[in-house]
């Protein structure tokens, strides 16, 4: 073996370095199209794996097989409400703890009444639509920071 042969044969004997930082994972429901694809590309731009669903069956099912760091949630949703779409999420092993953002466009959910209704039923933060990217985006990293 020769000095040009060592580091050829050495990279195909060590075994690939796996990155230090698991990549974060976020997952929206949501039943608008137009939120899902602005999120999924506002995510891909930061560098944040992303998926969505539109519905909350769909959600469910992927939820089965996946486990995000964060779950947004809509509250009218075309199959079941995120309330208790919430409380569905919350019964399933190992997502008591992962932080659920509950988001509403209704005004009928502005009452704080109904906010608190969604906090009961398990989400760590209810926002209102409409809201920036941006403002989205520091609200999860906010729950991120501080562990729920």
């Amino acid at each position: 073996m020769n000095a040009k042969e060592s580091p050829k044969i050495l990279a195909k004997l060590k075994p690939a370095r796996a990155p230090l930082s698991k990549k974060l994972f976020v997952y929206l429901i949501d039943d608008d199209p137009h939120f899902r694809e602005t999120f999924l590309d506002v995510m891909s731009l930061r560098g944040i794996e992303a998926k969505s669903a539109s519905c909350g069956v769909e959600a469910l099912k992927e939820l089965q097989i996946s486990r995000p760091a964060v779950i947004i949630v809509d509250v009218r949703l075309p199959d079941i409400h995120g309330f208790d779409l919430c409380r569905l999420i919350r019964r399933m092993d190992g997502f008591q703890t992962i932080p659920l953002v509950l988001l509403s466009a209704s005004f009928r959910y502005n009452d704080p009444r109904d906010q608190v209704e969604g906090l009961l039923a398990g989400a760590s933060i209810f926002l209102s639509k409409p809201i920036t990217m941006e403002n989205l985006w520091m609200e999860i990293d906010s729950l991120l920071k501080r562990g729920r």
